[in-house]
């Protein structure tokens, strides 16, 4: 270790001494290899424009060393021009457990607006963990609309209770139709009767997209309540939120195919209805029809008292 003056051996063993060596060992020897010569030679790689290899080698290294100095220095390949170098460091920020990483990434989120980064981001902030939701929450606030769906789809993935508020907040207040939509399906993960109560609130939303994906979020979470609130949305001026509610009642068995039979003997319902209704499994519609009116056989169609039974194919 005394003899030990090349600079690239050093390196290498920052980099790779971990796999071979107990950590208190490899910690004892890191912080004998690091001196003022190596940080110098890696300031100087950081900066080497036409050598991406050693751009990169010389941040890894900073970030073994892992000092709030070695970290600081290597935030500047945040804005390399090689996209390789930025998602070689992201990734390698995103192993350092000391919280300064997370403010880091935050602040570089700001100024990102690439889609590959912001994967590789997203992929950081799933390993940092339950560590990154409260830096997340604040993205919520932000006015990029594309940093905003991210920060909620991010957070609905790491399913922290801490998140439902915000996302209240931004279901019943963001001024964007996109955004609601992303914050119900956020809301929707957390299966609560208080969660269940928002959804069914919000069906009155002024935008169809959001409507449209509420009542397909209901007719996922597998309440039957729901059926009540869905039963109203069959009236609903748009198609798509029509067309989107007879698949909630459909994946709600058969209560929700038996609330669609009814709806077609009503004559304020679409006649959508009935057309959808073609499209059911023949088997599962003459189940529920069965249940629905008692009946034992349904050969003889005029046992049944239903409009426009003959389009259903019974």
């Amino acid at each position: 270790m005394d003899k030990l003056d090349n600079l690239d051996i050093k390196q290498d063993l920052i980099n790779y001494g971990k796999k071979d060596l107990y950590i208190s060992d490899y910690l004892t020897v890191k912080d004998y290899l690091v001196d003022d010569k190596l940080l110098k030679k890696l300031l100087m790689e950081l900066s080497s424009k036409n050598d991406i290899k050693n751009r990169k080698k010389a941040g890894l290294t900073l970030l073994n060393i892992g000092t709030s100095q070695a970290i600081n220095y290597v935030t500047c390949l945040l804005y390399d021009e090689d996209k390789e170098v930025k998602i070689t460091i992201i990734k390698g920020l995103s192993e350092i457990k000391d919280n300064i990483v997370i403010t880091i990434l935050i602040n570089y989120l700001e100024e990102c607006d690439d889609m590959v980064i912001l994967e590789e981001l997203r992929l950081a902030f799933l390993r940092i963990g339950d560590r990154g939701v409260s830096e997340l929450l604040r993205l919520l606030d932000s006015d990029n609309d594309i940093h905003v769906k991210w920060a909620v789809k991010l957070l609905t993935k790491l399913s922290d209770e801490r998140v439902i508020k915000p996302f209240m907040d931004l279901l019943y207040n963001h001024k964007k139709a996109k955004i609601r939509a992303v914050a119900a399906i956020g809301l929707s993960k957390f299966k609560s009767l208080e969660v269940f109560e928002v959804l069914v609130d919000k069906l009155n939303d002024t935008s169809y997209e959001v409507r449209a994906e509420i009542v397909s979020l209901l007719g996922s979470l597998g309440n039957t309540e729901a059926i009540f609130y869905l039963d109203k949305m069959l009236r609903d001026e748009n198609v798509v939120v029509r067309n989107n509610t007879c698949q909630a009642l459909l994946k709600l068995g058969k209560e929700g195919i038996k609330q669609l039979i009814l709806a077609t003997e009503k004559d304020d319902y679409p006649n959508d209805i009935s057309d959808f209704l073609n499209t059911i499994d023949a088997a599962d519609l003459i189940k529920s029809a069965k249940e629905l009116y008692g009946h034992q056989d349904l050969d003889d169609r005029s046992e049944l008292n239903l409009i426009n039974f003959n389009r259903i194919g019974l």
